[in-house]
C-alpha cells in the first residue's frame, strides 16, 4: 500500500498513528467474528424447552425482575435486585408497592452504593454474603438466612456431588436463591471477561447438567446456559483482592 509522501516522510506522528491501526485492524476483526458466548454457554433464545414443563423453578420468580447493571462494578447489585424483588413480591403485591431498584436497595444497604461507586471495587462472595445478610435481618416477610458456600477443587469429583446436590434442591425449593460469584471468561470464553462477576443462577436442568445465568451484564449477553462443571471451574477461582476462592450466596426464606 501506498502512502503519501508528507505522510511518510513529513509528519511521523500520523505514520506512526497509521502502522498502529493497520497493526491492529486484523485483532479487532476477528473480535467481531469470534461468537459472544463460546463452546460451552447456550443463549436462552436458542433452547428454551426446559420450562415448557418447569413450573416450579427460580426462573419463574426471577424473571420479572431481570435487570441490568448500571456500571461495571454493579453486577452484584443487579443481582440482588432480582433476588430481592422476588423474596419480598408477596409483601409488596399492593396498589403502591414498589419494585426495589437502585435507589431504594442503596438506602436499605449503603454498602451497595461504596462498593460501585467511583473508588469501589465491586463485591467479593463473603462481603455480598454479608451486605445481603444485614439488609435482610430487618426486612419484610423475615426471617432469612444467607450462607456463602465455596468448593475445594483438591477433591473435584466429591465437591462437584456437592454442587449438582445444592443446584438440585434449589431448582425443587421456590423460598430459596442462589447468586454465583465465578470468574466470567471460564463460562463464555472470552478472554476479555476474565474479571470476578456476579449473578443469580435461574434454573438447573439436571437431566442435561448445567444452569441457567441470568447475567445482568445486559449490555453484552442475555440468559445462557453452561454446563455446571463450568460454573463449578468458574466458582473455584481464586479472588485476588481476597486470595480465597469464589462461591455461591445462597439466600433462603
Amino acid at each position: 500500500m501506498m502512502l503519501p509522501t508528507r505522510t511518510r516522510l513529513g509528519n511521523p506522528v500520523s505514520f506512526i498513528a497509521l502502522v498502529l491501526i493497520l497493526a491492529l485492524a486484523p485483532a479487532a476483526e476477528a473480535a467481531k467474528s469470534k461468537p459472544k458466548y463460546g463452546k460451552n454457554a447456550v443463549p436462552l433464545a436458542e433452547d428454551s424447552a426446559y420450562f415448557r414443563g418447569a413450573t416450579k423453578t427460580d426462573f419463574w420468580k426471577l424473571i420479572p425482575y431481570y435487570v441490568p447493571q448500571h456500571n461495571d462494578k454493579a453486577c452484584g447489585v443487579a443481582s440482588s435486585i432480582m433476588v430481592l424483588n422476588a423474596l419480598f413480591a408477596a409483601d409488596r403485591n399492593t396498589a403502591d408497592g414498589k419494585n426495589v431498584d437502585v435507589e431504594e436497595i442503596q438506602k436499605l444497604a449503603p454498602a451497595y452504593k461504596k462498593h460501585t461507586g467511583t473508588k469501589g471495587k465491586g463485591f467479593t462472595v463473603d462481603e455480598l454474603g454479608d451486605t445481603l445478610t444485614k439488609l435482610l435481618e430487618t426486612a419484610e416477610g423475615g426471617p432469612y438466612t444467607v450462607t456463602v458456600e465455596r468448593f475445594d477443587g483438591k477433591d473435584k469429583k466429591a465437591e462437584m456431588k456437592r454442587l449438582e446436590k445444592l443446584l438440585a434442591a434449589n431448582e425443587k425449593n421456590p423460598r430459596d436463591f442462589i447468586l454465583a460469584n465465578f470468574l466470567q471468561s471460564v463460562l463464555t470464553g472470552d478472554p476479555e471477561g476474565s474479571v470476578g462477576h456476579i449473578a443469580p443462577i435461574g434454573a438447573f436442568d439436571a437431566r442435561k447438567k448445567r444452569v441457567l445465568i441470568l447475567d445482568p451484564d445486559r449490555k453484552y449477553y442475555q440468559p445462557y446456559w453452561v454446563p455446571y462443571e463450568k460454573l463449578f471451574d468458574g466458582i473455584n477461582t481464586t479472588d485476588s483482592s481476597t486470595s480465597k476462592s469464589r462461591g455461591l450466596v445462597v439466600v433462603s426464606h
